[in-house]
């Protein structure tokens, strides 16, 4: 046990926990000269359990720890727990504790406090007194106040730049009833009521305040402590009241204003678009028209249901432009069977798919550069000519809800329309209201401030319908709050709703392969859930998209440190009644290619079932385009973050409002071409068993040697290199410049051919390459299909039709299963008169 540094009280009292052992205690102590220990009020006051019964708002990082801190006069010392607070940037807000059932009357709170040097303000209070802290110090500081409610709230109050800040041993004293101290806050408090009712609001009631203030004016210079003491709680509750009474008016003129704006925007919606749902559209507004006019003569009137009555009909008149119904459909998914690939697999409409992904922020485009929505859209088409075959889009909360049950879903129409229109596919990433646990802003721009979420779910003063472990920036929700995530579940699966809707009328063309579900869930804003309780959550919300009429892969993104955790929560809901959470990935920042190709520092090492992706990597980095092949060579899938000019991260740079080409663009167009040269099957086969990755780190012209004796020579130290196994007798040989495959005399390479595979996996012929001395000079970052022991067709069927073209249309394995491509089973041709050939491989 820690020895306190309470002087020596010259009562003995013991305190009872009883209301009459504490007004005992009272009468007991009458000097502030003369003190009682009260410290085993305060719930774990030497952290010896934890961080049990403290509150921490303060967004800094928190921990229990055991090491010596000393500074100053004071030394906290090692092997014994004290609380800390750590932050590189800023620490806003308070680590406390509130306790009741205290006599009223004076008391000391003191702690021992260490902390490195900052900027701004640091402070001991208790109640409404404060002690300051001094920057780089360490020192045993005191603070006294007054409880009057018998309540006392006590702690440090933080307003710091980056700072470390160590703090333990928190003792409490009572020193009695201060009846000249009870008459300085008397008269606080009634200039407090005087300001209030001199500024009282038409319409308030200000009669319990009137009264308030007259007995404290009556008051007798000779009342005793208790009298004073009660005409302070007095006037406090007449104050409570008051506020009380302005909030509710405030309360109804912002539902006033609330419904003003939503019958304004309704009226400009319909004069701005001619959507076939008109007519019932315009009966609606003018029912609102009618409630308004109620309403301005009423403002009691309850408003919310004909609110949410109007906000469904503009929601209804905007999705009347879209006449088809959804049919229910599982897009895409995570394949772990292991049947006909080497590796677990992501399928979109059953093929295998391998991304070549980048993310895209719109939101900060629009929102912190305020870009414009073509300049956005040029982005997106950007990234198209860049060879990226998908989009991860961040979609937020407010964007799709921007008041609670007002859906809007033109922001998100225009994201899946541009990666449609562009060829690209989209994976929805669900910021939803978490980034790093963390509320942040949607727009801070130009004096606009807005947050990611609509204000019944976090407002930018602090309020929410759910619990707020954070009310001020930056502001933080409670992932064990189970209203929460059930809303949330709610919103989402509205969204894939749409999602649906928006497919069915646009080709379904199936835009949107998967859902990410959060954003770097961890502990800023004081959140401390664990990465069991996260997946928990996260698992609720999945139910979203798995339980849709547009069914997904879902995925969790994760900072570093925290993968491995997450993960392992993950596999074992999977494996104890299942998880809506396919796969849990990894956000990693300043890397290499050996640390890629690998388990990335055992943060990302093969776990269960889990599908392993990278789902954020520094673009800015010049190497990045070489740990993208890394990636594969790892049998990982791969997303760069952030195609820019975002964050310090971008794989393009800005001058205005224009992207600007880094140095290392060329690499990334290099690889994302001819990864989508041969996408099935690089998506299907393993690193050094069905595929190989050459010279992964990029780093080395030297010859290696890969799968089946294949060897590669690159033109230049960047240059990577891909041989993958198409079928028995081919093999598909890419390079993301030029190079020279050496194939050895064994396989009988009889002819070679540039070309591409499609989007059904054949093989689509560009013109002949040569085969020399068993050499394979490649051009320029191409795929070329090596043909061996004589096979001379494009779908490994030996006969043709002679005067006739044909293609692939099928292949079986020998369990009658339909896939990409096989050694053993029965290949089906399709010959342009409307004819087929089969083949039984054996």
């Amino acid at each position: 046990m820690k020895t306190s540094r309470l002087r020596k009280v010259y009562l003995a009292t013991v305190v009872a926990l009883t209301t009459v052992g504490l007004q005992a205690a009272a009468q007991t102590v009458s000097s502030s000269d003369e003190a009682t220990d009260m410290t085993t009020r305060i719930v774990n006051p030497n952290f010896d359990d934890g961080a049990k019964g403290w509150t921490n708002t303060t967004g800094a990082q928190v921990k229990i720890s055991t090491a010596e801190k000393k500074n100053g006069s004071i030394t906290i010392a090692a092997n014994q727990n004290h609380w800390q607070l750590w932050s590189g940037s800023a620490i806003k807000g308070r680590a406390y504790q509130a306790i009741g059932q205290l006599p009223e009357g004076r008391y000391v709170v003191s702690a021992d406090v260490v902390n490195s040097a900052f900027t701004g303000t640091l402070s001991l209070f208790a109640n409404d007194s404060k002690t300051a802290i001094g920057s780089n110090s360490g020192n045993r500081y005191s603070v006294s106040c007054l409880v009057i409610d018998g309540t006392l709230t006590f702690g440090l109050d933080c307003a710091t730049g980056g700072a470390t800040i160590d703090f333990d041993t928190f003792t409490l004293e009572y020193h009695g009833q201060d009846a000249d101290a009870l008459r300085e806050v008397l008269a606080t408090r009634l200039s407090k009521a005087k300001d209030a009712l001199a500024s009282a609001s038409e319409g308030a009631d200000t009669d319990a305040l009137r009264q308030a203030i007259n007995q404290a004016e009556n008051l007798a210079a000779t009342a005793t402590a208790d009298e004073v003491s009660a005409a302070i709680k007095t006037i406090n509750k007449a104050l409570d009241d008051y506020q009380a009474s302005l909030d509710n008016l405030a309360q109804r003129a912002e539902q006033l204003a609330l419904f003003e704006t939503a019958v304004s925007e309704a009226k400009a919606e319909r004069q701005a678009d001619d959507y076939p749902g008109g007519p019932a559209f315009d009966k609606a507004i003018a029912e609102a028209e009618a409630f308004l006019a109620k309403l301005k003569d009423n403002l009691s009137i309850p408003s919310d249901s004909a609110r949410d009555t109007l906000n469904a009909a503009r929601e209804n008149y905007y999705n009347s432009q879209y006449s088809v119904a959804p049919s229910p459909l599982s897009v895409s998914a995570v394949d772990l069977t292991l049947n006909g690939s080497e590796k677990y697999v992501l399928r979109v409409d059953g093929k295998p798919y391998y991304g070549t992904e980048i993310q895209v922020r719109p939101d900060k485009m629009r929102g912190t550069l305020g870009w414009s929505e073509d300049e956005i859209e040029a982005a997106f088409k950007r990234a198209a000519d860049d060879g990226f075959n998908t989009l991860s889009v961040p979609v937020f909360w407010r964007e799709v809800e921007p008041e609670k049950n007002h859906f809007d879903w033109r922001i998100l129409d225009r994201y899946m329309g541009w990666c449609h229109k562009y060829g690209m596919k989209m994976e929805l990433l669900w910021f939803s209201w978490s980034s790093g646990g963390r509320v942040q802003w949607l727009w801070n721009y130009n004096g606009k401030q807005v947050l990611r979420t609509p204000d019944y779910v976090c407002s930018a003063n602090g309020k929410s319908d759910f619990n707020m472990l954070r009310t001020e920036w930056e502001y933080s929700l409670d992932w064990r709050d189970a209203n929460l995530r059930d809303r949330e579940t709610y919103v989402l699966s509205r969204v894939m709703d749409h999602v649906a809707l928006w497919d069915a009328n646009n080709g379904a063309a199936h835009t949107v392969i998967g859902v990410q579900l959060g954003n770097e869930a961890r502990a800023h804003g004081g959140n401390t859930a664990t990465a069991t309780e996260i997946i928990d959550y996260y698992h609720h919300v999945g139910a979203a998209v798995k339980d849709s009429k547009y069914v997904t892969w879902t995925r969790l993104n994760c900072v570093s440190h925290e993968t491995n955790g997450r993960a392992t929560a993950n596999e074992a809901k999977r494996n104890n009644g299942g998880t809506n959470i396919d796969f849990v990935g990894i956000d990693v920042y300043g890397t290499s290619a050996a640390s890629v190709i690998g388990n990335i520092n055992n943060q990302l090492g093969v776990n269960g079932k889990n599908f392993r992706m990278i789902m954020e990597i520094d673009a800015k980095d010049a190497n990045s385009p070489v740990y993208q092949m890394a990636a594969l060579a790892g049998n990982k899938a791969f997303d760069y973050y952030n195609l820019g000019p975002m964050d310090g991260n971008g794989l393009y740079d800005s001058n205005s409002h224009q992207l600007v080409e880094r140095s290392h663009i060329s690499l990334t167009r290099q690889r994302n071409k001819i990864l989508n040269l041969a996408n099935q099957d690089i998506a299907l086969y393993k690193h050094g068993k069905g595929l190989f990755v050459y010279n992964y780190a990029g780093n080395s012209t030297n010859k290696e040697t890969g799968i089946k004796g294949i060897a590669f020579t690159p033109d230049a130290t960047k240059t990577q290199a891909i041989a993958v196994v198409h079928a028995d007798n081919q093999i598909a040989l890419l390079s993301t410049l030029r190079g020279v495959f050496t194939l050895p005399a064994s396989l009988n390479a009889t002819s070679a051919e540039k070309g591409y595979f499609d989007s059904d996996n054949n093989w689509v012929k560009e013109g002949d390459v040569s085969i020399s001395n068993n050499q394979v000079m490649m051009p320029t970052t191409s795929c070329v299909l090596v043909r061996l022991n004589g096979d001379p067709s494009p779908d490994g069927i030996t006969s043709a039709k002679a005067g006739h073209t044909r293609k692939l249309a099928a292949l079986y394995n020998l369990s009658g299963q339909r896939i990409a491509n096989s050694a053993k089973g029965l290949a089906i041709a399709l010959y342009d008169d409307g004819t087929c050939e089969k083949e039984i491989r054996k």
